[in-house]
């Protein structure tokens, strides 16, 4: 009689699947799917060394840390996941198990509604918690020496306060001048134009060594906030250069790793502008009109073949004022164009 040992990898990979993700306890509709994964399916490695390995890589091939905002006196973005309990066991199986991920997914969420527990903790484990529950440079220093085979990241920030946008760039530098297996790199950004600070004038120092990433594919998505304008109110320059601040830091955390990218996802947009007819209008002017703006680096993409761009509302006037593309290169081109619900011409 067959056994469960003698199934294909695809069909442990379905069973696990569905022990892991089927309708929750009521007690366990409130963990993650990392919490629920520990309990109902680390138990199954138990039984034999082939399962505990087989079970082993699928757990840990890709790791996924959101942060987000704990406390109420100040936007303080930490590792959390769904639970203080959670939160360490995730964490402390991802620093023992780290050379077994590929796929790393860094999420900047908003507020947890979290309450520190009252009862059931001891000192030791509330330490304990709060040692874990750190910023993301400070857990990704951690971290990342162990994702030694690590080939994809992601970096999501959602639209926020601040407090986010610096630790964003900082993790995000840490893995590009750390992580010499990566290869593929996703970033998707939400922020607010006035969020502008001091480092952003600054330019990032990032100290590129032999163990920097070398990067084939490349995707970006950016989506400036700006204020809200009236249906009659006309656009100036300085409010689209206002909106691209974050591409000078981009170029600067990308100038190593982008040498060698061979395939490039480019979205930008600003939503607002497209949202009203005198700013649409206005946008379409300056992507295909009169130059309002030079920037003093652009990001270089000398072995680019494959380009996806996103057009409209935005997309075009920043791609050509921030990337350097040899075009006469470029074998796979790819044009979407995108326009806002509602927009008018």
């Amino acid at each position: 009689m067959p056994e469960i040992l003698d199934c294909p990898p695809e069909i442990l990979d379905l069973i696990i699947d569905e022990l892991a993700l089927s309708p929750a306890l009521a007690s366990e509709l409130v963990d993650s799917v990392h919490q629920r994964l520990s309990r109902r399916i680390l138990p199954l490695g138990q039984t034999c060394r082939f399962l505990y390995q087989f079970i082993l890589l699928r757990f840990y091939s890709s790791c996924f840390l959101e942060f987000r905002e704990l406390f109420d006196e100040g936007p303080q973005y930490r590792l959390y996941d769904s639970s203080a309990v959670g939160t360490v066991q995730k964490y402390n199986g991802f620093l023992k198990h780290g050379t077994l991920v590929k796929d790393l997914n860094v999420r900047f969420g908003g507020r947890a509604g979290w309450v520190p527990p009252a009862q059931g903790w001891t000192t030791e484990k509330w330490s304990e918690f709060q040692e874990v529950s750190q910023s993301a440079p400070n857990v990704l220093v951690k971290l990342i020496p162990r994702f030694n085979h690590l080939r994809r990241v992601e970096f999501q920030r959602d639209i926020g306060p601040q407090g986010s946008l610096g630790d964003f760039v900082q993790g995000l530098g840490l893995v590009l001048s750390q992580v010499a297996s990566l290869t593929a790199l996703d970033l998707s950004i939400q922020y607010n134009a006035d969020d502008e600070s001091d480092w952003a004038d600054d330019g990032i120092e990032i100290d590129y060594s032999s163990s920097a990433a070398r990067l084939q594919d490349l995707s970006i998505s950016i989506e400036p906030k700006l204020r809200e304008r009236s249906w009659e109110e006309v656009p100036t320059d300085s409010d689209v250069l206002g909106a691209l601040w974050f591409m000078d830091i981009l170029v600067d955390l990308l100038s190593v790793p982008s040498q060698t990218v061979r395939s490039l996802n480019f979205e930008f947009i600003l939503e607002e502008f497209g949202k009203c007819p005198l700013g649409n209008r206005w946008l379409n002017n300056r992507e295909y009109g009169t130059d309002v703006m030079t920037v003093e680096k652009r990001l270089e993409l000398p072995l680019l073949g494959k380009l996806y761009l996103t057009l409209g509302n935005g997309c075009q006037f920043a791609y050509e004022k921030y990337f350097n593309v040899a075009h006469g290169e470029v074998r796979d081109l790819s044009l979407q164009l995108v326009t806002i619900p509602g927009a008018y011409g």
